[in-house]
């Protein structure tokens, strides 16, 4: 089955300690995420980095969130905190794709270009687990790809949401893994 990895989120902003809106659990990922994005290059698999971006204004931020983004705004199109950090910097050829949203695939070509790749199954990692990788997993499974969570390369602000987040999608028909499992599989 065609795979690809996700790396979704992983800017300065929300994964340096003095990131606007940093995630607590999101530092501790980084090294396993590394290993998950070394070891599928190594793979030949393609590679996705998704990221936040917002205009400056805010006016494409969710209405939920603007008075917040107002006060402290956080992936800033153009700014340092929206960048990936560089330990997961893309190489040439890798995607980079903006989203405004939790999914990854609201308001995206993502679902087309997984489509014109061949691609039937996505493995996620990043942060953060009820949020961005959550909504991004519920929508593939929507749309019908196999939904692989790498378990200690996703963050969240506690264990305890996390934990929970795991178990809701492991039900829902997710595949729940580790790094070292999944890359027990690419060999």
């Amino acid at each position: 089955m065609k795979t690809a990895l996700m790396i979704m989120d992983m800017q300065k902003d929300f994964i340096h300690p003095k990131g606007s809106l940093q995630v607590k659990g999101g530092k501790k990922i980084v090294l396993r995420v590394k290993r998950a994005l070394e070891a599928s290059r190594k793979a030949g698999l393609p590679v996705f980095h998704i990221k936040r971006i917002h205009r400056a204004d805010g006016m494409d931020v969710e209405k939920f969130r603007y008075e917040m983004f107002k006060k402290m705004p956080y992936a800033v199109e153009k700014t340092e905190g929206s960048e990936i950090i560089e330990e997961l910097r893309p190489k040439e050829g890798e995607i980079v794709l903006p989203k405004t949203r939790f999914s990854a695939f609201f308001h995206t070509n993502l679902d087309a270009i997984l489509r014109r790749m061949g691609l039937a199954r996505i493995v996620l990692v990043g942060i953060q687990s009820p949020n961005c990788i959550r909504a991004t997993a519920v929508d593939a499974l929507a749309l019908d790809y196999d939904v692989v969570l790498l378990t200690d390369a996703i963050g969240s602000k506690t264990k305890k949401v996390h934990d929970s987040n795991m178990r809701d999608m492991r039900v829902m028909g997710m595949q729940v893994m580790t790094v070292d499992d999944f890359i027990k599989t690419l060999k």
